[in-house]
């Protein structure tokens, strides 16, 4: 895959998207209007791991299309789905959560096979399997 790719969003802009192992950025006119980091864990054994982290869209650029590409193109990098954030953390003070429309993005991505289950969610789901 290209470290660039040039895609037009929902509103017809074209957008240059710059890849990176760690963040996709998405620029309009050579203006920054979105980033999307990923925390990328390598592992001993197997692939890395590939944690979405944060997602940023300029408020005049969102819904358009442009989070859903950058979350795509990220899985396509790294050649397989990212793992999203927990839905909920218990200690919240001490960690960001999910915006609505994060974890609407998210969820969109696992319909269509770019992200994992959440992590809490798949845990509780083996722990009712296991009990």
């Amino acid at each position: 895959m290209d470290d660039r790719v040039t895609i037009k969003d929902g509103k017809e802009r074209l957008i240059e998207y710059d890849l990176a192992p760690d963040c996709i950025t998405a620029r309009h006119n050579g203006k920054v209007i979105g980033d999307f980091t990923l925390d990328v864990v390598g592992q001993e054994h197997g692939p890395d791991e590939v944690h979405a982290d944060t997602i940023n869209i300029n408020e005049d650029y969102q819904r358009a299309g442009i989070g859903s590409e950058m979350v795509r193109l990220a899985s396509e990098y790294h050649d397989q789905p990212l793992i999203p954030p927990q839905t909920h953390y218990v200690h919240r003070e001490t960690r960001n959560t999910m915006t609505g429309g994060g974890r609407a993005l998210m969820e969109a991505g696992q319909r269509k096979g770019w992200v994992s289950e959440f992590p809490d969610v798949a845990a509780e789901r083996t722990r009712e399997d296991e009990g």
